[in-house]
């Protein structure tokens, strides 16, 4: 498999990851109350993630205890890097607003640069090591459960964002109700 599809596949399957941490970061604004929530929830979505992996490619105990720990160790990096992402692209918005120099401007941007090619490569890592740990049938599973994964996620995103919308609320987190109880 050529390293940008084996890139790309990561990429989808981990979009879940980063959704779970992304609601693990806590804003300025937010109550430290929620944090708790917060781990809670993420934890709920790794496990029932890795369980549906389990039982969609049929991993045996050694698969998973091999697999488990790639997925996870790439969610932290991913987590890093989208902070560090969002540190530098908010660092170019004041930039431009407060009239940096070229010179900055572009240390910025060959920094951003930096962080997503760091992004790409640890994804590719990751999936070549995970490739590693399946029969060829489960590789082939694999795709096939991340693409479900990820046009799944992004159509529950979709819908929450939605009743957002129509509901007014802008809070950062997501109403109860029937988009967040789908199966």
């Amino acid at each position: 498999m050529k390293p940008f599809a084996r890139v790309t596949m990561i990429g989808w399957l981990l979009l879940a990851f980063s959704v779970v941490s992304m609601a693990q970061e806590s804003p300025p604004t937010q109550d430290l109350e929620q944090a708790p929530v917060d781990e809670e929830l993420g934890q709920a979505i790794r496990e029932h993630f890795l369980s549906r992996l389990r039982a969609e490619l049929g991993l045996t105990d050694e698969q998973m205890r091999s697999v488990t720990p790639l997925v996870e160790e790439l969610e932290r990096v991913r987590t890093r890097l989208r902070r560090e992402k969002i540190r530098t692209v908010r660092a170019l918005q004041r930039g431009m607003e407060e009239g940096a120099g070229d010179a900055e401007l572009q240390r910025l941007l060959d920094h951003l640069e930096a962080v997503e090619t760091e992004r790409l490569g640890a994804e590719a890592s990751v999936m070549v090591r995970v490739d590693e740990q399946l029969t060829v049938r489960q590789r082939v599973q694999f795709r096939f459960y991340a693409e479900r994964f990820r046009r799944n996620l992004e159509r529950r995103i979709d819908d929450l964002r939605r009743d957002r919308r129509n509901s007014g609320d802008r809070s950062r987190h997501a109403p109860r109700g029937p988009a967040t109880q789908r199966p």
